[in-house]
């Protein structure tokens, strides 16, 4: 059997976009990504339960996703999912687990200026 690392999720950004230029000129860009899921609790009342993700893209992508979108926008990431690591200068190992995305379909009204 093949194995996939696939994901698509719906949701809003939940912070500013962070636009950057790599060493190598490649831009790059990150933001989180608010999902909630609506319920009905233990009581029959209903609930929600928001889970935050990070994206990132690299290249002509993070330049259109830049240019219209912002917090609050509503988006559907498709990409793959990646851990990476890296250790500060105090010796601590960090992880992060992030979906890189390859596309990004806007779902809302394009950013005012």
């Amino acid at each position: 059997m093949k194995s996939s690392n696939t994901c698509q999720l719906i949701g809003n950004i939940g912070s500013d976009l962070a636009l950057a230029t790599l060493p190598s000129g490649l831009k790059a860009l990150s933001f989180s990504l608010a999902t909630t899921l609506h319920f009905k609790n233990e009581h029959g009342d209903k609930a929600e339960k928001t889970e935050w993700h990070n994206v990132a893209t690299y290249g002509n992508l993070s330049e259109l996703v830049a240019t219209h979108c912002v917090k609050g926008s509503k988006v559907l990431v498709s990409g793959s999912l990646r851990t990476r690591s890296w250790i500060t200068k105090e010796e601590v190992k960090h992880y992060i687990t992030e979906i890189i995305a390859d596309e990004i379909i806007f779902m809302g009204a394009k950013k005012s200026t």
